[in-house]
């Protein structure tokens, strides 16, 4: 009965169809669910049109390409400029463990900010001093003179505008650290 429901198709198919269903005694809601799927399928199937694509002018295909291009372009660029942050992490890492090193083994690096290696056009000349980690003292001396400590337990200091006569002056900074190891940095400057 179904093979032949499906063959005519005609519209009136479907109150008959369900009549004579109910007539065999058979399950009506299923039955015509049933019946109801099967009619979706054929509209389904009639309403299918098989369509040529059109084709694409060979302008649109040239601009197709050109943005695929310019798209592979921007990736190529984003992965330069992946790789060159991953360099320059990873240099900074390394300047990382470095520091790290010189702290754990107790080296002092000294940084003298001033006086620097230059002519200063006054006689008034600040002393700027800081050590990479934590000393047990710091302290200087100016051309060559006495030892003057600075601080203890510190890692910087300052002295500000020291009055210097005109010439040439040697600014050597001192720091111990806790191994009674000490390290010096100079400075050359000139007053005039």
């Amino acid at each position: 009965m179904v093979m032949k429901f499906l063959a005519k198709a005609d519209g009136s198919w479907l109150i008959s169809v369900s009549m004579k269903m109910q007539k065999l005694n058979k399950k009506p809601l299923v039955i015509f669910i049933f019946v109801l799927i099967c009619v979706f399928i054929l509209i389904s199937f009639k309403s299918l049109k098989v369509e040529e694509v059109p084709q694409k002018e060979t302008g649109q295909t040239t601009t197709s390409t050109k943005e695929i291009t310019t798209s592979t372009k921007e990736i190529t660029t984003s992965t330069k400029e992946i790789t060159t942050s991953t360099k320059e992490i990873t240099t900074s890492i390394k300047k990382i463990t470095t520091s790290t090193k010189e702290v754990l083994e107790g080296k002092i690096k000294l940084v003298i900010e001033s006086p620097l290696n230059k002519t200063y056009y006054t006689n008034n000349v600040l002393l700027k001093v800081s050590a990479s980690n934590v000393t047990t003292w710091m302290g200087d001396s100016i051309d060559n003179g006495r030892l003057f400590i600075a601080c203890y337990n510190c890692d910087s200091y300052w002295a500000s505008f020291l009055k210097f006569e005109n010439g040439t002056h040697v600014f050597t900074v001192y720091a111990g650290d806790y191994e009674n190891k000490t390290t010096k940095k100079s400075v050359i400057f000139t007053v005039a």
